[in-house]
């Protein structure tokens, strides 16, 4: 069991790396000017998502427990989350450091 959860995690892991990959090359799309530059970029942005859809497809093999296996929308849960909700007055700011309200001018 310990060796799985290991490998799990080594292949979110590369997933979480390879998606960053993504977003890096996504900016520096913004900043080429060069088309075979671009041509490069967009390319290895195609590859990492072959790469990071094989890899979930790899985790979803490794998931054991019918609870680790999500369905969507979750049953009986709210599909957004409720737990952190805004304050009912937007001028008054709220921050961890202190529970006192603080108003905003």
């Amino acid at each position: 069991m310990a060796t799985k959860d290991w490998t799990k995690s080594v292949i979110a892991n590369d997933v979480i790396d390879l998606a960053n990959d993504n977003a890096r090359a996504s900016y520096e799309l913004l900043l080429l000017t060069d088309k075979t530059a671009i041509a490069r970029t967009l390319e290895r942005i195609e590859k990492n998502k072959i790469v990071i859809t094989s890899k979930l497809e790899q985790l979803d093999g490794l998931l054991y427990l019918a609870e680790a296996r999500p369905s969507w929308p979750p049953s009986g849960k709210h599909a957004n989350p409720t737990s952190h909700r805004l304050p009912k007055y937007p001028n008054y700011c709220w921050r961890k450091e202190n529970v006192k309200r603080r108003r905003v001018s």
